[in-house]
């Protein structure tokens, strides 16, 4: 059935194709308007959140089109001003940037041919948030304690916000007016190096984002030797014989060295004997 309206079926049968006797029977048809429906209306991204500057795409998915249906894409303000983005043809989507921050609601409307009056319309709801400036949050080394011992680790991390994602980053040394990279632009945020040498170094992170602007910020830390700390006798005053206990405070030594070397020794009378050496205590 091609076109709306009520129909009476019937069916005729007889005995054989010269008979001139049947006997009938009869049902009624009814036959509704095939409409035009948006079957779906879809956001890239999905949930409409955008930043000023960024696109939001849209996509119309119709039921019941013929070859000549058309869509027209329009968003309506705060002001609900209606403006047209894309006015009808025969595109099934497009592609709008919203420059300014806001709630916006953008529609749809589908018809079955340029000329027809009657039209099919979904809304979605799109909010641009505020474009804020890429900046660096926070850059750490080693837990920010300032210091890390002679051939330990450096561990740095780097968190960014604001202009536009996805982020890259770019870990580097500073020394002596020299700018050495670490790790070229990817997309790690972390970073570990074992310095070669104790004393002061400069490490910076430049952070990069879609758009290709950047920010840098530079961290110094004191790369210290191991040294004692303090040296710990179990008494000062004691008698022939007795037995006196040494320990040693050591400061700056590496979590990545296992076992170190300690030599006791002690000087009476100008004589040095020693008591302990290559212990690991």
């Amino acid at each position: 059935f091609n076109k709306s309206g009520t129909y009476r079926v019937r069916v005729y049968s007889k005995e054989n194709y010269g008979s001139t006797s049947y006997v009938m029977a009869e049902k009624t048809v009814f036959v509704a308007e095939k409409k035009l429906k948006i079957e779906s209306f879809d956001l890239t991204p999905e949930d409409g959140n955008i930043t000023a500057g960024d696109s939001v795409e849209m996509k119309v998915k119709l039921k019941n089109a013929t070859s000549g249906a058309v869509s027209k894409f329009t968003y309506l303000d705060s002001n609900n001003h209606e403006v047209t983005i894309y006015d009808y043809a025969g595109a099934s989507g497009c592609l709008w940037q919203f420059n300014k921050s806001g709630t916006y609601r953008v529609r749809v409307y589908s018809k079955e041919s340029y000329g027809s009056t009657n039209y099919v319309m979904a809304e979605k709801t799109v909010t641009v948030a505020e474009k804020q400036p890429l900046k660096i949050n926070q850059f750490n080394i080693n837990s920010n304690t300032g210091s890390v011992p002679f051939c330990d680790n450096v561990n740095m991390s780097v968190n960014a916000s604001g202009g536009k994602a996805p982020y890259q980053y770019e870990f580097a040394m500073n020394q002596y007016n020299t700018r050495t990279v670490l790790q070229p632009f990817s997309t790690k945020n972390i970073f570990t190096v074992i310095p070669e040498y104790i004393g002061n170094y400069n490490y910076e992170v430049t952070v990069k984002d879609a758009t290709g602007a950047t920010v840098t910020v530079t961290k110094s830390i004191y790369v210290a030797q191991a040294c004692i700390d303090n040296l710990n006798v179990s008494s000062s005053t004691v008698k022939v014989n007795d037995i006196v206990k040494f320990s040693a405070d050591i400061k700056n030594l590496s979590s990545l060295v296992t076992y170190h070397d300690y030599t006791y020794t002690v000087t009476k009378d100008n004589k040095t004997e020693t008591l302990t050496t290559n212990s690991d205590r």
